[in-house]
């Protein structure tokens, strides 16, 4: 008899044990689940080598260099602050909770088709690969959902109160500050400058592997044998800091205008791979006036509209801010 009530007790200890490392595993499992599903933030941002930003059509990339710097698409300096600001949020982004069970497919299919993708890595290895967005019906506000999650979730930013997803910008013009987006110096081995009022005054600048610089004229194809070597280099590394004051709105009409018209300078950059990057330089009209030395003056004197290729923006420079760049060909010649 008793030993038919200690199996009976030995079964009963069995059962609650193998219930109990059920529900044990079952929390683990879970917790791993939910730290999957939910673990936005990124503890250690020193690790980041580069951060991939993805709306539609637009794409960033941001790379870190060897040097701790950051690169935009692999072509521009990007703005310190900019990055920073962006490590900052990746920090500290917190799951505030999952959205009710009701609104998960729907909440998934919208983040996934009007959301910014947002994808990490440190080196190869992807850390972190989610869509955020944010809501303004339904009182939902700003929700992520992580790669092969099942649910879409709440997140919330200490001491932040507006759309998290606008901090994850897919526009190149943020990311370089105040700098027009050129490509860096190191990636540059050739510039060629087009002057179109003055064909005579165009020239080509060419570097070598080696860092040697050559200068040529391209209006009768000639090399030119001596030229003052430290403007050369001077003209090429003011060409990728050049800095502006506003971006215009304008119509698609305005901005044909502009391009349209004859611009002042042309600069095509070169770099090793064949590929090419194009910046133009164009005067602002104004109405016409008389000067104080008694000419008629109908472009303003003071600032400039800069085009890049890749974008469809028109810039705004100071004269003073590009004047250096603003050479032809003699300008090199002692």
């Amino acid at each position: 008899m008793k030993v038919s009530r200690l199996v009976i007790r030995f079964w009963w200890f069995l059962v609650l044990l193998v219930v109990a490392g059920y529900f044990l595993a079952s929390n683990v499992l879970e917790a791993r689940r939910s730290e999957h599903e939910t673990g936005f933030a990124i503890d250690n941002v020193d690790r980041i080598t580069r951060i991939s930003l993805t709306q539609g059509s637009e794409h960033i990339l941001l790379q870190r260099t060897s040097s701790n710097a950051w690169l935009i698409n692999d072509e521009a300096p990007a703005s310190s602050d900019a990055v920073n600001a962006l490590l900052r949020v990746l920090a500290r982004l917190q799951s505030a909770g999952p959205v009710p069970i009701s609104a998960n497919d729907t909440l998934l299919q919208y983040v996934s088709e009007q959301g910014v993708k947002v994808e990490v890595f440190s080196n190869r290895r992807k850390l972190r690969s989610f869509f955020a967005a944010t809501v303004l019906s339904q009182s939902m506000g700003n929700i992520a959902h992580m790669e092969n999650a099942e649910r879409v979730y709440r997140i919330s930013l200490p001491r932040y109160e507006g759309p998290i997803a606008d901090l994850f910008k897919t526009v190149p013009e943020y990311w370089v500050g105040n700098q027009i987006p050129t490509p860096s110096l190191e990636s540059i081995n050739a510039v060629q400058v087009e002057i179109p009022a003055d064909l005579e005054q165009s020239y080509r600048i060419h570097i070598a592997d080696s860092g040697e610089f050559s200068l040529y004229h391209i209006f009768s194809g000639t090399e030119v044998s001596s030229f003052d070597l430290e403007r050369v280099k001077r003209l090429v590394s003011n060409l990728t800091q050049i800095t502006y004051t506003s971006m215009v709105s304008m119509s698609q009409q305005e901005r044909a205008e502009v391009i349209y018209s004859e611009p002042d300078f042309i600069y095509t950059i070169f770099s090793p791979d064949d590929s090419k990057f194009e910046l133009k330089v164009y005067p602002i009209p104004v109405d016409e006036y008389i000067d104080e030395l008694g000419r008629p003056v109908n472009v303003d004197l003071n600032r400039l509209y800069v085009t890049v290729s890749g974008s469809s923006q028109v810039f705004v420079v100071n004269y003073i801010d590009i004047h250096s760049v603003l050479q032809g060909l003699s300008w090199f010649i002692p």
